[in-house]
């Protein structure tokens, strides 16, 4: 009998491991594909910048904003791919919560990384407001308007 509820319990934590490296696979996803999106907007905004930089505007200040920006992106790529090599460390654990806690809190730890670099990128962007990228629109002259003639 204990040698068979042994097993049930093996088979049981080898299903729940299973089952969180899916929940894993799926979060690195996600996280996956929320840094690419910030890599495309601060790629954007790099071009927005190289727009109003051609039309005489300054800029230097938030292309260094945007470096930081981009620094924060790829720290947090780099966290990502760092976190599966813990992930599967914290799965060689024996208690279910212990595991499946760890895993929540380094995901939220590349979680925050994402956050953070985003709010530098909406920090650039906001800068960018009233740069005004494109090329001027002209203004309509007025036209005379005629006078009555008695």
């Amino acid at each position: 009998k204990k040698q068979e509820r042994e097993r049930k319990q093996l088979e049981h934590l080898n299903k729940y491991r299973e089952n969180l490296r899916k929940f894993w696979g799926q979060a690195s996803k996600r996280l996956g594909r929320l840094i690419k999106n910030e890599k495309e907007l601060a790629e954007r905004t790099s071009k927005r910048l190289d727009k109003a930089a051609a039309n005489g505007k300054d800029v230097t200040a938030l292309r260094a904003k945007l470096r930081d920006a981009q620094k924060l992106i790829a720290d947090a790529e780099q966290v990502l791919k760092d976190t599966a090599a813990k992930v599967e460390e914290a799965l060689k654990g024996t208690d279910t919560k212990v595991i499946f806690a760890k895993i929540r809190e380094l995901q939220k730890g590349v979680l925050e990384k994402v956050k953070a670099a985003h709010a530098a990128l909406v920090d650039v962007i906001k800068g960018t407001k009233g740069l005004g990228g494109g090329t001027p629109t002209p203004t309509p002259t007025p036209t005379p308007t005629p006078t009555p003639t008695s």
